[in-house]
């Protein structure tokens, strides 16, 4: 797994940023299976919204929200 650092212009409360991070998904039209995920953060200190990275998951499989 690779490791991730995330900073805010704001420069958060000092030596530390704190981050509210949250992970969607979106599932194809009946439901059979997962179409993309999305993760994306929250800056604490300021509200300012970051965007990570999306994945189109084109098998569909279930077991991913597992992992979410």
């Amino acid at each position: 797994m690779k490791l991730a650092f995330m900073v805010c212009e704001c420069d958060g409360d000092g030596d530390e940023e704190h981050f509210n991070v949250a992970v969607g998904y979106f599932l194809y039209a009946d439901n059979a299976g997962i179409r993309a995920l999305s993760v994306t953060s929250r800056c604490v200190a300021c509200g300012r919204l970051g965007y990570w990275i999306d994945w189109m998951v084109r098998t569909g499989r279930m077991e991913l929200l597992d992992l979410a």
